[in-house]
């Protein structure tokens, strides 16, 4: 069981490290968490390293109604021991663009089965597995998506972050 002095110890860490300004952009954009601290991603990878990387703490930290918490887990979960289950279960979880994109680059494209993962993905018409699978896809540099990502640029019901996801893919 994690310790509340630990989770304590990291959301004064996120205080220290906190953005007034782009806390309250994210609220004007319509991201809702219980808390923003506005902390930059690079600044989350500094945080990170003052911890050891634990799937208990990951999962804790993941399961925070905190924009920062699930940043940081997504850099504290051990490859090896992040299974094709979680993978799945934090993706389908991960409640914005943002959050995709951190598990994304920490963690999903890393993983032994990626391109099993992005295969399953690929299959969805869910958007949020579709952003992830289009994501995942980029950084693998796997072309199994250029059909679907040219519909997906070509739909103007998409939204743009999706269309943008899209057009990074092809290019």
């Amino acid at each position: 069981m994690i310790q509340p002095e630990l989770l304590s110890e990291i959301h004064a860490q996120f205080r220290r490290q906190m953005n007034a300004d782009v806390s309250a952009s994210l609220r004007v954009h319509g991201v809702s968490y219980k808390l923003a601290f506005g902390v930059p991603s690079m600044r989350l990878k500094d945080v990170a390293a003052l911890y050891e990387p634990s799937d208990e703490l990951a999962e804790t930290l993941w399961q925070e109604d905190i924009r920062e918490s699930k940043m940081l887990a997504t850099r504290l979960y051990p490859i090896g021991t992040f299974t094709r289950p979680t993978a799945e279960r934090w993706t389908e979880e991960a409640p914005y663009d943002e959050i995709s994109d951190q598990l994304v680059m920490n963690l999903l494209a890393r993983v032994p089965y990626a391109q099993d993962l992005l295969d399953t993905l690929t299959k969805s018409d869910d958007r949020r597995r579709l952003y992830t699978a289009l994501k995942l896809a980029t950084r693998l540099g796997a072309p199994s998506l250029r059909e679907k990502a040219a519909r997906i640029l070509n739909d103007t019901r998409c939204d743009i972050a999706l269309r943008t996801a899209a057009s990074l893919y092809l290019s």
